[in-house]
Protein backbone atom coordinates (compact mmCIF):
# COMPACT_ATOMS: atom_id res chain seq x y z
CA UNK A 1 0.00 0.00 0.00
CA UNK A 2 3.07 2.63 -0.01
CA UNK A 3 4.59 1.78 -2.27
CA UNK A 4 1.42 2.58 -4.46
CA UNK A 5 1.19 5.75 -2.35
CA UNK A 6 4.60 6.70 -3.28
CA UNK A 7 3.89 5.68 -7.17
CA UNK A 8 0.67 7.72 -7.27
CA UNK A 9 2.17 10.88 -5.57
CA UNK A 10 5.40 10.52 -8.18
CA UNK A 11 3.24 10.14 -11.28
CA UNK A 12 0.77 13.45 -9.77
CA UNK A 13 4.06 15.04 -9.43
CA UNK A 14 5.12 14.36 -12.68
CA UNK A 15 1.91 15.87 -14.37
CA UNK A 16 1.70 19.17 -12.34
CA UNK A 17 5.49 19.54 -13.43
CA UNK A 18 4.08 19.40 -17.13
CA UNK A 19 1.46 21.78 -16.28
CA UNK A 20 3.38 24.25 -14.82
CA UNK A 21 5.78 24.24 -17.94
CA UNK A 22 2.89 24.40 -20.42
CA UNK A 23 1.48 27.51 -18.46
CA UNK A 24 5.16 29.35 -18.60
CA UNK A 25 5.40 28.56 -22.58
CA UNK A 26 1.57 29.87 -23.09
CA UNK A 27 2.52 32.58 -20.73
CA UNK A 28 5.53 33.58 -22.71
CA UNK A 29 4.21 33.35 -26.58
CA UNK A 30 1.26 35.16 -25.24
CA UNK A 31 3.26 37.64 -23.44
CA UNK A 32 5.64 37.88 -26.93
CA UNK A 33 2.45 37.93 -28.77
CA UNK A 34 0.72 40.97 -26.83
CA UNK A 35 4.23 42.83 -27.29
CA UNK A 36 4.38 42.20 -30.91
CA UNK A 37 0.84 43.30 -31.34
CA UNK A 38 2.13 46.34 -29.19
CA UNK A 39 4.77 47.38 -31.15
CA UNK A 40 2.60 46.96 -34.47
CA UNK A 41 0.02 49.04 -32.54
CA UNK A 42 2.17 51.92 -31.52
CA UNK A 43 4.12 51.59 -35.19
CA UNK A 44 3.77 55.24 -36.15
CA UNK A 45 1.59 56.46 -39.38
CA UNK A 46 4.30 58.72 -41.16
CA UNK A 47 1.44 60.26 -42.85
CA UNK A 48 -0.73 61.32 -39.40
CA UNK A 49 -1.31 65.03 -39.10
CA UNK A 50 -1.20 65.61 -42.79
CA UNK A 51 -4.22 66.99 -44.38
CA UNK A 52 -6.82 64.36 -45.80
CA UNK A 53 -9.97 63.88 -48.10
CA UNK A 54 -12.50 60.77 -48.18
CA UNK A 55 -11.73 57.77 -50.54
CA UNK A 56 -15.10 58.83 -52.32
CA UNK A 57 -13.94 62.39 -52.93
CA UNK A 58 -10.47 60.93 -54.29
CA UNK A 59 -12.55 58.90 -56.78
CA UNK A 60 -14.70 61.52 -57.74
CA UNK A 61 -11.75 63.83 -58.70
CA UNK A 62 -8.99 60.92 -59.75
CA UNK A 63 -6.77 61.70 -63.00
CA UNK A 64 -4.58 58.18 -62.67
CA UNK A 65 -3.86 56.07 -60.02
CA UNK A 66 -0.64 54.20 -59.02
CA UNK A 67 -0.51 50.79 -57.18
CA UNK A 68 2.40 50.20 -54.98
CA UNK A 69 2.98 47.58 -52.78
CA UNK A 70 2.25 47.03 -49.05
CA UNK A 71 -1.66 47.61 -49.76
CA UNK A 72 -0.89 51.09 -50.98
CA UNK A 73 -2.04 53.40 -53.47
CA UNK A 74 -1.26 56.77 -55.10
CA UNK A 75 -3.97 59.00 -56.74
CA UNK A 76 -3.50 62.03 -58.92
CA UNK A 77 -6.43 64.02 -58.43
CA UNK A 78 -8.69 67.08 -59.96
CA UNK A 79 -8.72 69.89 -57.60
CA UNK A 80 -9.07 72.80 -59.68
CA UNK A 81 -8.48 72.02 -63.24
CA UNK A 82 -9.91 71.09 -66.55
CA UNK A 83 -10.39 68.67 -69.06
CA UNK A 84 -10.06 69.57 -72.41
CA UNK A 85 -9.80 67.44 -75.70
CA UNK A 86 -7.43 67.97 -78.60
CA UNK A 87 -8.90 68.54 -81.94
CA UNK A 88 -6.13 67.61 -83.92
CA UNK A 89 -2.74 65.30 -83.64
CA UNK A 90 0.08 67.92 -82.63
CA UNK A 91 3.23 67.50 -80.51
CA UNK A 92 0.45 67.98 -77.51
CA UNK A 93 -0.81 65.04 -78.30
CA UNK A 94 -2.92 62.86 -80.33
CA UNK A 95 -6.81 64.08 -82.02
CA UNK A 96 -9.29 63.19 -79.07
CA UNK A 97 -7.21 62.73 -76.47
CA UNK A 98 -8.14 64.40 -73.31
CA UNK A 99 -5.50 66.34 -71.55
CA UNK A 100 -5.51 68.26 -67.89
CA UNK A 101 -4.89 71.80 -67.15
CA UNK A 102 -4.97 73.61 -63.04
CA UNK A 103 -4.01 72.64 -60.12
CA UNK A 104 -3.69 68.96 -59.23
CA UNK A 105 -2.95 66.88 -55.46
CA UNK A 106 -1.66 63.52 -55.15
CA UNK A 107 -2.80 61.28 -52.44
CA UNK A 108 -1.37 58.52 -50.85
CA UNK A 109 -4.35 55.49 -49.56
CA UNK A 110 -3.79 52.57 -47.54
CA UNK A 111 -5.83 49.53 -48.30
CA UNK A 112 -9.01 49.41 -46.41
CA UNK A 113 -8.81 53.42 -45.51
CA UNK A 114 -11.61 55.49 -46.00
CA UNK A 115 -9.31 58.79 -45.73
CA UNK A 116 -6.16 59.50 -48.28
CA UNK A 117 -3.14 61.49 -47.18
CA UNK A 118 -2.14 64.73 -49.00
CA UNK A 119 1.81 63.95 -49.91
CA UNK A 120 1.54 67.16 -52.72
CA UNK A 121 0.03 70.00 -54.30
CA UNK A 122 1.21 71.01 -58.09
CA UNK A 123 -0.06 72.78 -60.86
CA UNK A 124 0.61 70.89 -64.21
CA UNK A 125 0.40 72.96 -67.67
CA UNK A 126 -0.46 70.04 -70.05
CA UNK A 127 -0.97 66.69 -68.75
CA UNK A 128 -2.48 63.84 -71.44
CA UNK A 129 -4.49 62.05 -69.93
CA UNK A 130 -3.72 59.24 -72.22
CA UNK A 131 -1.72 56.41 -70.50
CA UNK A 132 1.02 56.95 -72.94
CA UNK A 133 1.46 60.22 -70.61
CA UNK A 134 1.90 58.04 -67.22
CA UNK A 135 5.20 56.19 -66.19
CA UNK A 136 3.92 53.02 -64.93
CA UNK A 137 5.41 52.27 -61.04
CA UNK A 138 8.26 50.93 -60.84
CA UNK A 139 10.78 50.46 -57.96
CA UNK A 140 14.92 50.96 -57.33
CA UNK A 141 16.01 48.09 -54.13
CA UNK A 142 13.32 49.55 -51.34
CA UNK A 143 12.17 52.52 -53.42
CA UNK A 144 8.80 53.00 -55.13
CA UNK A 145 8.21 55.16 -58.10
CA UNK A 146 5.54 57.18 -59.97
CA UNK A 147 5.87 60.06 -62.67
CA UNK A 148 3.85 61.62 -65.98
CA UNK A 149 5.26 63.88 -68.64
CA UNK A 150 4.18 66.95 -69.88
CA UNK A 151 4.52 67.74 -73.83
CA UNK A 152 6.55 70.56 -74.22
CA UNK A 153 7.74 70.59 -78.02
CA UNK A 154 8.12 67.40 -80.93
CA UNK A 155 9.46 64.49 -79.22
CA UNK A 156 10.72 66.62 -76.06
CA UNK A 157 8.33 65.74 -72.89
CA UNK A 158 8.85 67.42 -69.53
CA UNK A 159 9.45 64.30 -66.79
CA UNK A 160 7.97 64.79 -63.31
CA UNK A 161 9.07 61.74 -60.96
CA UNK A 162 8.34 61.30 -57.28
CA UNK A 163 9.44 58.25 -55.46
CA UNK A 164 7.72 57.11 -52.60
CA UNK A 165 10.11 56.07 -49.57
CA UNK A 166 8.78 54.35 -45.93
CA UNK A 167 4.91 55.36 -46.90
CA UNK A 168 5.78 59.29 -47.94
CA UNK A 169 5.87 60.87 -51.30
CA UNK A 170 9.25 62.77 -52.17
CA UNK A 171 9.75 64.81 -55.03
CA UNK A 172 13.33 63.25 -57.03
CA UNK A 173 16.06 65.50 -58.66
CA UNK A 174 18.36 64.88 -61.58
CA UNK A 175 21.72 66.12 -60.96
CA UNK A 176 20.13 68.08 -58.05
CA UNK A 177 18.00 69.91 -60.72
CA UNK A 178 14.72 69.95 -61.11
CA UNK A 179 13.89 69.93 -64.29
CA UNK A 180 14.02 66.69 -66.88
CA UNK A 181 13.34 65.98 -70.51
CA UNK A 182 12.40 62.51 -72.44
CA UNK A 183 11.34 61.58 -75.34
CA UNK A 184 8.88 59.12 -74.14
CA UNK A 185 6.98 58.06 -70.90
CA UNK A 186 9.00 54.56 -70.86
CA UNK A 187 11.80 54.50 -68.29
CA UNK A 188 14.49 50.98 -68.21
CA UNK A 189 15.76 50.02 -64.93
CA UNK A 190 18.91 47.90 -63.97
CA UNK A 191 19.42 45.74 -60.93
CA UNK A 192 22.45 48.43 -60.63
CA UNK A 193 19.81 50.57 -59.31
CA UNK A 194 20.15 52.81 -62.41
CA UNK A 195 17.52 54.38 -64.74
CA UNK A 196 17.92 55.05 -68.20
CA UNK A 197 15.51 57.07 -70.65
CA UNK A 198 16.59 58.91 -74.24
CA UNK A 199 16.28 61.82 -75.50
CA UNK A 200 15.66 62.75 -79.70
CA UNK A 201 17.49 65.84 -80.80
CA UNK A 202 16.76 67.49 -83.78
CA UNK A 203 19.55 69.69 -83.22
CA UNK A 204 22.73 69.41 -83.30
CA UNK A 205 24.14 66.62 -82.59
CA UNK A 206 21.06 65.45 -84.28
CA UNK A 207 19.58 61.95 -83.01
CA UNK A 208 19.13 59.55 -80.09
CA UNK A 209 20.44 60.59 -76.97
CA UNK A 210 20.51 57.34 -74.18
CA UNK A 211 20.96 58.80 -70.76
CA UNK A 212 21.61 56.37 -67.56
CA UNK A 213 21.44 57.68 -63.94
CA UNK A 214 22.43 56.64 -60.73
CA UNK A 215 19.94 56.32 -57.64
CA UNK A 216 21.05 57.94 -54.10
CA UNK A 217 18.26 56.67 -52.01
CA UNK A 218 19.69 59.48 -49.46
CA UNK A 219 19.34 62.27 -50.98
CA UNK A 220 16.56 61.19 -53.51
CA UNK A 221 18.77 62.08 -56.55
CA UNK A 222 19.60 60.56 -59.67
CA UNK A 223 23.13 60.90 -61.19
CA UNK A 224 24.36 60.51 -65.05
CA UNK A 225 27.10 58.49 -65.31
CA UNK A 226 26.42 57.62 -68.87
CA UNK A 227 25.46 59.21 -72.29
CA UNK A 228 25.39 57.23 -75.22
CA UNK A 229 24.80 58.92 -78.65
CA UNK A 230 23.00 57.00 -82.09
CA UNK A 231 23.35 59.40 -84.77
CA UNK A 232 21.09 59.42 -87.73
CA UNK A 233 23.79 59.11 -90.28
CA UNK A 234 22.84 54.94 -90.35
CA UNK A 235 18.76 55.58 -90.03
CA UNK A 236 18.01 51.95 -90.46
CA UNK A 237 20.20 50.52 -87.83
CA UNK A 238 19.64 53.13 -85.71
CA UNK A 239 15.82 52.77 -85.90
CA UNK A 240 16.73 49.25 -84.96
CA UNK A 241 18.30 49.72 -82.05
CA UNK A 242 15.85 51.69 -80.65
CA UNK A 243 12.68 49.52 -81.81
CA UNK A 244 14.94 46.88 -79.33
CA UNK A 245 15.15 48.92 -76.80
CA UNK A 246 11.25 49.92 -76.65
CA UNK A 247 10.19 46.44 -77.45
CA UNK A 248 12.37 44.21 -75.06
CA UNK A 249 11.86 44.46 -71.43
CA UNK A 250 15.38 43.33 -70.68
CA UNK A 251 17.08 45.65 -73.08
CA UNK A 252 19.32 48.34 -71.49
CA UNK A 253 21.90 49.77 -73.10
CA UNK A 254 25.34 50.17 -71.43
CA UNK A 255 28.44 51.45 -72.73
CA UNK A 256 30.87 49.03 -74.18
CA UNK A 257 33.25 48.08 -71.94
CA UNK A 258 36.20 46.54 -74.43
CA UNK A 259 36.09 42.62 -74.99
CA UNK A 260 37.21 39.75 -73.24
CA UNK A 261 37.74 38.03 -76.17
CA UNK A 262 41.57 38.90 -76.76
CA UNK A 263 43.98 36.39 -79.22
CA UNK A 264 42.86 33.44 -79.34
CA UNK A 265 44.05 29.76 -80.40
CA UNK A 266 41.48 28.01 -82.27
CA UNK A 267 41.01 24.31 -80.71
CA UNK A 268 38.88 21.11 -80.87
CA UNK A 269 36.55 22.88 -78.80
CA UNK A 270 35.87 25.43 -81.21
CA UNK A 271 35.06 22.67 -83.98
CA UNK A 272 32.40 21.85 -81.42
CA UNK A 273 31.16 26.10 -81.16
CA UNK A 274 31.35 26.27 -85.09
CA UNK A 275 28.72 23.28 -85.52
CA UNK A 276 26.53 25.31 -83.30
CA UNK A 277 26.79 28.53 -85.18
CA UNK A 278 29.48 30.55 -82.90
CA UNK A 279 32.63 31.79 -84.04
CA UNK A 280 34.43 31.60 -80.77
CA UNK A 281 31.83 33.59 -78.63
CA UNK A 282 29.57 30.91 -76.85
CA UNK A 283 27.18 33.38 -76.19
CA UNK A 284 26.49 34.67 -79.33
CA UNK A 285 25.21 32.34 -82.86
CA UNK A 286 24.15 32.68 -86.34
CA UNK A 287 20.17 33.20 -86.43
CA UNK A 288 20.19 35.41 -82.91
CA UNK A 289 18.76 38.97 -82.85
CA UNK A 290 20.98 41.76 -83.54
CA UNK A 291 19.89 43.15 -80.30
CA UNK A 292 21.04 40.34 -78.31
CA UNK A 293 24.28 41.76 -79.14
CA UNK A 294 23.77 44.99 -78.35
CA UNK A 295 22.49 43.83 -75.22
CA UNK A 296 25.43 41.87 -73.99
CA UNK A 297 27.76 44.32 -74.97
CA UNK A 298 26.24 47.93 -75.16
CA UNK A 299 26.14 50.60 -77.66
CA UNK A 300 28.53 49.56 -81.04
CA UNK A 301 31.69 51.97 -81.20
CA UNK A 302 31.46 51.24 -84.87
CA UNK A 303 28.11 50.89 -87.34
CA UNK A 304 28.88 49.97 -90.68
CA UNK A 305 28.26 47.93 -93.58
CA UNK A 306 29.70 44.45 -95.11
CA UNK A 307 28.50 43.83 -98.58
CA UNK A 308 25.42 45.69 -98.24
CA UNK A 309 24.48 44.55 -94.93
CA UNK A 310 24.71 46.37 -91.69
CA UNK A 311 26.97 45.33 -89.52
CA UNK A 312 28.18 46.46 -85.82
CA UNK A 313 31.35 45.87 -84.09
CA UNK A 314 33.46 47.22 -81.00
CA UNK A 315 37.03 48.84 -80.34
CA UNK A 316 39.02 45.67 -79.57
CA UNK A 317 36.94 43.41 -80.04
CA UNK A 318 38.09 40.85 -83.07
CA UNK A 319 34.03 40.12 -83.72
CA UNK A 320 31.92 41.68 -86.03
CA UNK A 321 28.39 40.87 -86.40
CA UNK A 322 26.54 41.34 -89.85
CA UNK A 323 22.47 41.61 -89.95
CA UNK A 324 20.05 40.47 -92.58
CA UNK A 325 20.35 43.26 -94.93
CA UNK A 326 16.33 43.14 -94.81
CA UNK A 327 14.88 45.73 -92.98
CA UNK A 328 11.82 43.92 -91.01
CA UNK A 329 14.42 41.12 -90.23
CA UNK A 330 16.68 41.44 -87.37
CA UNK A 331 18.87 37.87 -87.45
CA UNK A 332 22.68 37.33 -87.55
CA UNK A 333 23.63 36.28 -90.98
CA UNK A 334 27.51 36.24 -90.29
CA UNK A 335 29.85 36.01 -87.82
CA UNK A 336 33.79 37.69 -88.87
CA UNK A 337 37.13 37.09 -86.19
CA UNK A 338 39.83 39.40 -86.85
CA UNK A 339 42.96 37.84 -88.47
CA UNK A 340 45.17 39.85 -86.30
CA UNK A 341 43.81 38.12 -83.31
CA UNK A 342 44.66 34.53 -84.74
CA UNK A 343 47.33 32.96 -82.79
CA UNK A 344 47.66 29.81 -84.63
CA UNK A 345 49.40 30.14 -88.17
CA UNK A 346 47.72 28.81 -91.39
CA UNK A 347 49.54 25.00 -91.40
CA UNK A 348 47.91 24.79 -87.81
CA UNK A 349 44.73 25.36 -88.71
CA UNK A 350 44.51 23.22 -91.83
CA UNK A 351 45.62 20.49 -89.79
CA UNK A 352 43.12 21.40 -87.00
CA UNK A 353 40.29 21.82 -89.50
CA UNK A 354 41.60 18.96 -91.99
CA UNK A 355 40.87 19.14 -95.58
CA UNK A 356 38.79 22.00 -96.68
CA UNK A 357 35.91 21.73 -99.21
CA UNK A 358 37.67 24.30 -101.49
CA UNK A 359 40.92 26.57 -101.24
CA UNK A 360 40.82 28.97 -103.88
CA UNK A 361 41.99 32.52 -104.81
CA UNK A 362 40.00 35.26 -105.12
CA UNK A 363 40.84 38.02 -107.54
CA UNK A 364 38.38 40.50 -105.59
CA UNK A 365 40.10 40.36 -102.00
CA UNK A 366 43.52 39.45 -103.56
CA UNK A 367 44.04 36.87 -100.86
CA UNK A 368 43.55 32.87 -100.64
CA UNK A 369 40.26 31.63 -99.86
CA UNK A 370 39.71 28.28 -97.48
CA UNK A 371 36.12 26.55 -97.01
CA UNK A 372 35.15 24.36 -94.54
CA UNK A 373 31.64 22.86 -93.78
CA UNK A 374 30.69 21.77 -90.15
CA UNK A 375 27.03 20.51 -90.28
CA UNK A 376 24.40 23.57 -91.14
CA UNK A 377 27.66 25.83 -90.97
CA UNK A 378 30.52 27.06 -93.47
CA UNK A 379 33.78 28.52 -92.57
CA UNK A 380 36.14 30.36 -94.66
CA UNK A 381 39.63 31.37 -93.74
CA UNK A 382 40.75 34.18 -95.87
CA UNK A 383 44.70 34.31 -95.84
CA UNK A 384 47.78 36.43 -98.11
CA UNK A 385 48.85 33.56 -100.05
CA UNK A 386 52.65 34.96 -100.00
CA UNK A 387 52.89 35.16 -96.15
CA UNK A 388 50.22 32.90 -95.07
CA UNK A 389 49.21 35.83 -92.65
CA UNK A 390 45.76 34.74 -91.56
CA UNK A 391 43.30 37.72 -92.66
CA UNK A 392 39.64 36.84 -91.06
CA UNK A 393 37.69 33.94 -90.65
CA UNK A 394 33.85 33.96 -91.56
CA UNK A 395 31.08 32.14 -90.36
CA UNK A 396 27.69 32.00 -92.73
CA UNK A 397 24.62 29.46 -92.78
CA UNK A 398 25.66 27.55 -95.47
CA UNK A 399 23.88 26.95 -98.59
Amino acid sequence: MKKFNWVALFILSVLLLSACQQNDEVNTNEQANGENNKEAEEKPNPNEGKPTKSTDDIDEASLYRWQLGEGMEIVLTNEDGEIDRHDITSAMGEEGDEFFVGAAAIYLIYEGDDVGYLQEEVDIDMLNLHERGFLEAFHLDKAEFIGWTNPIATNIHELFLWTVKEEELFATTFDEEQEMSVSTATIKTSEDKQIQFYRYLNQDPVGYHFYTYDWDEKKNNFTEVAHSHLSMDDKEFTNLVVEAWKTDEAFFIKEPEGTSAKSHIFTEDDIALLQEGKLVDESIQLGDSIGKVLQLNGLPAEMSYYSGSPSISYEGNPLTYIKDPKENKQDIIMIIYGGDFVENSLTELRDLFGEPESDEFSMLDEAGILEYVFGSYALYITYDEDSEKIMQIELIESN
